[in-house]
């Protein structure tokens, strides 16, 4: 289980301990909001498989005097201990993937650029040195390098592959390009890149590196589009970051989610919905002074994201309207100092 639902399985622990009534009438009206263990599986599993075959493929295509007993023995390698075989990333190996993706001479460039960025999220995670990763990382600064270009520049790259528009676009814009060559040739990276990124902003702790992260991903955000199961799981990441997050995060994560409500429209507008309100109800539960400026612009995000979809919002109008007059009703009934 990751950070975000262990601290959210903890705050409603809490809430069953207050107001259990309240607690139940959650879990019979909404048990979506109390499901902490559903989709816990590791994030980007079996996505990155695709990149690392294609990568040695390329790679060996680009050589000129590579053949084909090379290449098999390359695959046989696989069987044995990675560790010691492990190529050092270096800033110098960086600089010329980084220069060749530019250029856009090589292809595999880019899935050499996009390997690196799976070691680099992935590091200092528990088993890293026994993964069949070709590549590992001793570099604080390469570390960072890679990171940067990626988020940077990467989501230009794939849209160059793809043949899509420089930036922009709507749910159907990616449900037109499924279906082309280029979109069945290439979608694997795309998949790569939102899954690893995913997967770092789990295991990131600072807050304006989180918010840089964001910020940077929310202009490949249409792609979720094609994958139903990342883009649950950004929305509930996003959430929690909107909700709990401190300095510019918030306000990133709010224009995140924003975006995939009109981008994406109702693939993510009700359960965007709904976390936004469970998460703005959760700050009103445990109020102090230091807490109302926070409320007060969780709430005025709730009335601009509504007003995105209001037929939508209105379905859920009742229900919610309900709930927090049960919360009014305990703190009015509750005395504090």
């Amino acid at each position: 289980m990751t950070k975000t639902k262990k601290k959210s399985k903890m705050d409603m622990q809490k809430l069953q301990e207050k107001d259990p009534e309240f607690y139940e009438f959650l879990k019979e009206h909404d048990k979506d909001l109390l499901d902490f263990e559903s989709d816990d599986d590791d994030i980007g599993e079996g996505i990155d498989d695709e990149v690392s075959e294609r990568d040695d493929e390329d790679e060996n295509a680009d050589d000129k005097g590579a053949d084909d007993g090379v290449f098999k023995k390359k695959k046989k390698k696989v069987e044995k201990p990675q560790t010691q075989e492990k190529k050092v990333i270096t800033v110098e190996m960086v600089n010329n993937w980084i220069e060749l993706v530019r250029e856009g001479t090589k292809i595999s460039a880019v899935y050499s650029i996009m390997r690196a960025y799976r070691t680099a999220c992935h590091y200092g995670d528990e088993g890293e040195n026994d993964s069949p990763e070709k590549y590992r990382i001793m570099s604080g600064t390469v570390f960072n390098k890679i990171l940067q270009f990626v988020l940077s520049e990467i989501d230009g790259v794939l849209r160059r592959l793809l043949e899509m528009p420089a930036s922009g676009g709507k749910k159907e814009t990616i449900v037109q390009h499924m279906s082309t060559k280029k979109w069945k040739t290439y979608n694997h990276l795309v998949k790569s890149y939102l899954g690893n990124s995913l997967h770092v902003l789990n295991q990131m702790t600072d807050s304006e590196m989180i918010a840089f992260t964001l910020r940077r991903l929310k202009y490949s955000a249409v792609f979720l589009a094609a994958f139903p199961t990342l883009l649950r799981k950004y929305m509930k990441v996003s959430l929690h970051f909107w909700g709990t997050g401190g300095g510019a995060l918030p306000i990133v994560s709010f224009l995140f989610i924003r975006d995939l409500c009109v981008r994406l429209g109702s693939d993510c507008m009700d359960e965007c919905f709904k976390g936004m309100y469970k998460a703005y109800v959760m700050n009103c539960l445990f109020v102090n002074a230091a807490k109302l400026q926070h409320i007060q612009f969780l709430g005025n995000c709730v009335v601009e994201l509504y007003g995105v979809d209001l037929s939508t919002a209105y379905q859920h109008a009742f229900v919610f309207i309900r709930q927090l007059a049960m919360i009014l009703r305990d703190a009015l009934s509750t005395k504090t100092k």
